[in-house]
């Protein structure tokens, strides 16, 4: 795989992005929905792994690597029946938390990822994210070689500054739409009335 730092300026690839750098290039920030993600690490016998996204990408999981599961509502009987997708560990570490609501009690297709030998977190951390405005080449850290992403799918960068594509319906299940005032609405809080 070639080094982030050796690709195009026109590939959108993994950097030390400022927020301001961010904001200019039209990415805005969104806060995560608090939803169950179960999860395993992926062992050395499974690895590598070729992961086909429900947007259609193919990305490459390494050993370490934490594959993270959407329960759904089916029960299946096999891990690569349900959605899933690889995390680095490090990234993982960063933005997952351990599932903290005291009263949990695992839906059956819970029940059966834990069976499969996954255990329950959510995404803590939000994503710097636009929708594209035209088609664009990434570089993410699981494509060997950068991929066309094409209009209308949402960017988002992560925390160490990795950027991973996801489609529309993915992109707002998963993160929250910010509110945005009225003009009206601005003036009545800009003066105080309710």
């Amino acid at each position: 795989m070639r080094v982030y730092d050796e690709l195009s300026d026109e590939v959108i690839k993994q950097k030390n992005w400022s927020t301001d750098e961010l904001r200019a290039m039209g990415y805005q920030y969104y806060l995560r929905k608090k939803e169950i993600t179960m999860a395993r690490s992926l062992p050395s016998n499974e690895a590598p792994k070729k992961i086909r996204t429900r947007d259609g990408q193919e990305l490459i999981a390494k050993a370490g690597y934490i594959i993270c599961y959407r329960p759904g509502e089916k029960v299946r009987s096999k891990l690569d029946s349900y959605e899933h997708w690889p995390v680095e560990p490090e990234i993982f570490s960063k933005t997952y938390k351990t599932w903290d609501e005291p009263d949990w009690k695992p839906s059956p297709t819970e029940r059966q990822l834990v069976k499969l030998g996954c255990r329950p977190y959510y995404k803590s951390a939000g994503v710097w994210a636009k929708q594209l405005a035209e088609d664009a080449l990434l570089q993410s850290k699981e494509h060997h070689h950068p991929v066309l992403v094409k209009t209308g799918t949402y960017v988002a960068v992560g925390s160490e500054g990795e950027p991973y594509n996801m489609g529309s319906t993915t992109f707002h299940s998963r993160y929250e739409i910010p509110h945005r005032m009225t003009l009206a609405e601005r003036l009545r809080k800009l003066l105080g009335i309710r």
